[in-house]
């Protein structure tokens, strides 16, 4: 069988994890499914079952009091309620099983681990500050990092690092350094993901989350109705008989109660909003009982980005990333995508912009050799290649037709597209309604609609809100200041101070069991964008996504023929295709 059709093949998809089944509530298909995922499986309450069971569950953060969950510095960040400030770099590695694929040839496999690899990067790496490292076979038990094991149901029973016998489970479950369920226990962090490769690529993903610290959005006992551990929230019942396999004994962690709320709990924040009946974000990757065909890509929902940037940061200030996680990079006679390391290599992976003339910047690096050049093509001509060059008119890019990103990932919208005066601009989900979703930055400093003569412009009242008026130049109320005062955040002064644009709504930092709100809220699709007093939190930060237009010729686009380490970048005929489409953090 092919890998595509492979991927698509079983109707349980993604509703086994643990070992167990992962209902689908409310439809006719959640017994059917349920027998196919667990046929074959341990009866709950064997210790078979209750191994992988505990091993699933036993990344669970309960509260702010992080501790070997979450990797690098973001543990210690997430356990001070603080946002980390240094990037996260987690070795991968593939364990072998020569079942795993059956009847897979040699190119067949290399392709399978690569789309799988890209899974983890465009949604987990693309978003956060996390390099995920490698890649490559696992050349020991006690290798750190995250292990893989892919496997079937015609792989044969293996023996685990501790003793204990390892066996495919009909979904994939995650397991930490004291079940040792592939490599040793290394790090003291999340360190072993088994898949089956009858799954669907939001399964692997989702596995993805739970071994960078993130557990199930049901388990938040905050969120109204229940949770997974008194059995009263829709899926109950699919992890047991409730908080008797959440012990202290098992796990020296306590259930969670009321005085210890789950600050970040199954990565989201919860919300009713949208939601009616259910007591957490249905649309999170990490809802444990939610049917796998609302789980297209991209994956990750609004909340989910917003959690997982709260915890491992956002890519630093004139990062310009691939939608696989690379960074640009520049030597002293080559722009290239990077290999391994991403984010804070020196300085030649930072580009940040300098005005060139017209509505075009420079983007400029500090090359290996130590010189200040800027990036352009070698010629006005598709194919050209990118070199650092001597900075210049010459060498500039359109920050032109593109997305605006913000908090959790949506994008900045024009409410239903209106060329009409004093029309709304929210935020909705990136790509909805792609048209209404297009802005230039001017040389000015005013977000234009599109390339038509409509702008973004505060109201004047307090804390006004973002409008659509004719362009005006002469207007203090459309011109902003971009990477000011912070990377990402987009100002004005108002005379007396500045101000930011915010996605309004309960900030991430408000996202404490202290602060009153004990995370309820959230990034939520139409929310209004106004201007406050610049501040730390999420809301207020924004990047650029989509095509890179060369300065001479807005038609030729910065391209990419790969994602390997080493790729050269070209010019190329604007194409609209993921080969063009770069995340730019200013």
């Amino acid at each position: 069988m092919r890998v595509g059709a492979l991927l698509v093949a079983l109707p349980c998809l993604a509703n086994c994890e643990a070992g167990e089944d992962e209902p689908v509530t409310g439809t006719s298909t959640q017994a059917s499914m349920a027998e196919a995922c667990g046929a074959g499986l341990p009866p709950e309450g064997s210790a078979a079952a209750d191994g992988e069971r505990i091993a699933g569950a036993s990344q669970a953060l309960f509260g702010s009091r992080a501790s070997n969950y979450f990797w690098g510095d973001a543990d210690t960040a997430a356990a001070n309620n603080t946002l980390v400030n240094t990037r996260t770099d987690i070795p991968v590695c593939w364990e072998s099983d020569p079942n795993a694929l059956p009847g897979f040839t040699t190119p067949q496999i290399l392709a399978y681990l690569d789309s799988h690899r890209a899974l983890v990067e465009r949604t987990w790496s693309r978003y956060a500050r996390i390099n995920m490292t490698g890649w490559g076979a696992c050349t020991s038990a006690t290798q750190p990092g995250i292990h893989v094991r892919l496997c079937s149901a015609s792989s044969a029973p293996w023996t685990n690092p501790n003793g204990s016998i390892g066996t495919c489970p009909g979904g994939g479950w995650v397991g930490v350094n004291n079940t040792g369920l592939n490599g040793a226990g290394i790090n003291g962090k999340p360190n072993g993901v088994r898949f089956n490769t009858s799954q669907m690529d939001a399964v692997f993903v989702h596995e993805f989350g739970h071994a960078l610290g993130f557990i199930h959005d049901e388990v938040r006992h905050s969120a109204s109705g229940g949770s997974e551990f008194d059995g009263t929230y829709p899926c109950a019942g699919q992890m047991g008989d409730g908080a008797s396999i959440y012990t202290i004994a098992q796990f020296s962690q306590p259930v969670p109660s009321l005085s210890n709320a789950v600050t970040y709990g199954g990565i989201n924040w919860g919300t009713n909003a949208g939601n009616t009946g259910f007591p957490y974000q249905w649309s999170s990757i990490m809802a444990y009982c939610r049917n796998p065909v609302d789980r297209p890509a991209p994956f990750l929902s609004h909340y989910d980005v917003a959690g997982l940037q709260r915890i491992y940061g956002r890519r630093q200030q004139g990062t310009l990333l691939s939608t696989r996680a690379h960074c640009t990079e520049a030597s002293a006679t080559q722009v290239f995508l990077s290999g391994a390391n991403c984010d804070e290599f020196a300085n030649v992976q930072e580009f940040p912009p300098v005005l060139s003339d017209s509505d075009q910047w420079n983007l400029r690096t500090t090359s290996s050799d130590g010189s200040t050049r800027c990036i352009a093509p070698t010629s006005v001509a598709d194919g050209a290649a990118v070199t650092p060059q001597t900075c210049s008119t010459s060498t500039d890019w359109r920050f032109q037709n593109m997305l605006l990103v913000g908090f959790g990932g949506m994008c900045l919208d024009l409410s239903n597209g209106s060329l009409t005066a004093g029309n709304a601009i929210n935020v909705q989900s990136c790509g909805l309604n792609l048209a209404n979703q297009v802005w230039t930055r001017t040389r000015h400093g005013q977000i234009k609609f599109g390339t038509t003569n409509w702008c973004a412009q505060l109201d004047s009242a307090a804390g006004g809100r973002l409008r659509l008026q004719a362009c005006d130049s002469a207007n203090s109320r459309q011109i902003f200041s971009f990477s000011s005062p912070g990377a990402g955040q987009i100002s004005r002064w108002n005379g007396s101070a500045n101000e930011c644009l915010d996605v309004s709504g309960p900030s991430d930092a408000q996202f404490h069991p202290t602060s009153g709100y004990a995370g309820s809220g959230g990034p939520n699709a139409g929310a209004a964008v106004n201007a406050v007093a610049c501040n730390s939190a999420l809301n207020q930060r924004w990047n650029l996504s989509g095509a890179l237009r060369y300065g001479a010729d807005a038609n030729l686009c910065l391209h990419r023929d790969s994602e390997a380490g080493g790729t050269s970048l070209t010019l190329r005929t604007c194409a609209f295709t993921e080969a063009q489409v770069w995340d730019y953090y200013f």
